[in-house]
Order: C-alpha cells, then sequence, then structure tokens
C-alpha cells in the first residue's frame, strides 16, 4: 500500500485538523497538560502542512 497518495494526506489532515478545532471549542475545559498537548499538536500540525506545501511546490 503507498501512503504518499493525496488521498490519504487529505485524511490525516482532516483528522488532525477536526481534532485541534473540537478541542479549541473546549479550550476553557482544558487543563494545562491537555492545553500543553494542544499546542504541541497544533505546532506539529503546521509544520506538516508547511512541509506538504514545500514538497508540492519543489516537485
Amino acid at each position: 500500500m503507498d501512503f504518499n497518495t493525496p488521498i490519504f494526506t487529505y485524511i490525516i489532515i482532516g483528522i488532525c485538523a477536526l481534532y485541534i478545532s473540537v478541542n479549541l471549542y473546549r479550550f476553557k475545559e482544558l487543563d494545562q497538560n491537555k492545553r500543553r498537548r494542544l499546542y504541541i499538536l497544533i505546532g506539529v500540525f503546521v509544520l506538516y502542512v508547511i512541509a506538504k506545501i514545500w514538497r508540492i511546490t519543489q516537485e
């Protein structure tokens, strides 16, 4: 199975975006550990999207 197909990329991005948006909606209910985990996930998600965009523009 080839994991470089765009459908898997879109599924990963969609799941991460959904998870981030749900947690941002409940942000005031989160404790410090969950907020820190959310910040890290947002950072990794942004880096992933930047890397994907950079890779597409380099081809």
